[in-house]
């Protein structure tokens, strides 16, 4: 069995846990290796046969095609969820267009001329176009593979084109009024639709934290709190929280407690094991069906634009914003890992005149002290 390659930090040499192996491309541009039994005689061994084909002719050399599939292989360091999306950003957008091309001919015009007809093109989410912000995400995996090209001496320099920069407004970021919220919540079906997106309200959980949430994760007592651990999604199914900060337990009000409870009784006081919300025949909720089947028509009775299942949790930070003022209650109630990204997201709901009038409270107890 070929033992799996783990990148170094030096272009071009890998670790097998025995040896070491020096990727090379000699000048016709086919990929060579050769074994070294120690780091620097890897590094030597590197040295002494590295070619570069691009910066000879940009005509010899793998195509964009031909390095993506290697460099899929070898892909470490990233959860499986986004070499999934790495793999299929690549082989829907930009193979298509790219992968026949020479990767040392490929230049900044190119991926500046794929990058304005991605921003161009209209699809059925986006009829007017994607999205800045949406370009540069289907780009991403362009722009790792060819910092490792550039690594591996298969381009002299990463060629990467400046593109507009999407600029975040926090006031186009949807969240819903507590008037809007309660006609939704009326709208709804049946009391599990209603527990389900109150409880998304009221904890600001991810929906792909709601669906991995298992009784056991519930303390519903004294002091009632959930418990967020895992996370699940259609591209990697349940596993651990995208990041250490992710993970906690959030405070919930004894109402949604005993609402809980209640929908437990209502389902068969299932086992601690079991999911706490699923789909209507028991199974793993399908949020995407969910959403077309329940949840766009109750906004429609609401009297409210279809949302997304995020704008509950938007609703939830802004309503924490605008009541307590302080962004890092914002901050731990959405387990955000940086902060500066809670305010940019939510400052314009801090109250301004929370500042007028501590400086008022101020100079008047100064004022006051002055004249006694």
């Amino acid at each position: 069995m070929t033992e799996r390659l783990k990148r170094t930090r030096h272009p071009g040499i890998y670790e097998t846990g025995r040896s070491y192996v020096v990727r090379y491309r000699d000048q016709s541009g086919r990929q060579r290796q050769r074994t070294a039994q120690t780091l620097d005689e890897a590094k030597r061994l590197r040295a002494k046969v590295t070619l570069n084909p691009a910066a000879v002719s940009p005509r010899s050399g793998p195509t964009v095609a031909e390095y993506a599939e290697e460099w899929l292989c070898m892909l470490a360091g990233v959860r499986p969820a986004t070499a999934v999306e790495y793999r299929r950003d690549l082989e829907t957008y930009i193979l298509p267009r790219l992968g026949g091309i020479r990767i040392g001919a490929l230049d900044a015009r190119r991926i500046r001329k794929l990058a304005y007809e991605l921003r161009e093109e209209a699809t059925k989410r986006a009829p007017s176009g994607r999205s800045w912000s949406t370009v540069r995400r289907i780009l991403a995996p362009l722009s790792v593979m060819l910092s490792a090209a550039s690594e591996d001496g298969v381009v002299p320099a990463k060629p990467w084109p400046r593109l507009p920069t999407p600029r975040r407004d926090p006031l186009k970021r949807r969240h819903l009024t507590v008037e809007e919220l309660a006609c939704l919540l009326a709208a709804l079906p049946t009391p599990q639709d209603r527990l389900l997106v109150r409880f998304l309200a009221e904890t600001g959980l991810r929906i792909s934290e709601l669906k991995a949430i298992r009784w056991r994760d519930l303390e519903l007592d004294s002091d009632p709190v959930v418990c967020v651990r895992r996370r699940h999604r259609l591209l990697d199914g349940e596993q651990e929280t995208k990041s250490e900060r992710s993970s906690g337990t959030v405070p919930i009000t004894p109402q949604l407690a005993r609402e809980l409870k209640a929908h437990r009784l209502r389902n068969g006081q299932p086992g601690a094991g079991e999911l706490v919300f699923t789909g209507p025949t028991g199974r793993r909720l399908d949020e995407a069906n969910y959403r077309r089947r329940v949840l766009d028509s109750a906004c429609i009775r609401a009297g409210i634009a279809p949302i997304g299942f995020h704008v509950l949790r938007h609703t939830h930070g802004s309503i924490v914003a605008a009541a307590t003022r302080d962004v890092r209650a914002v901050q731990r109630r959405l387990r955000h890992a940086s902060a500066a990204f809670t305010l940019e997201t939510y400052i314009h709901l801090l109250d301004d005149r929370a500042g007028v009038d501590a400086v008022a409270r101020a100079l008047g107890a100064g004022s006051d002290q002055s004249s006694a």
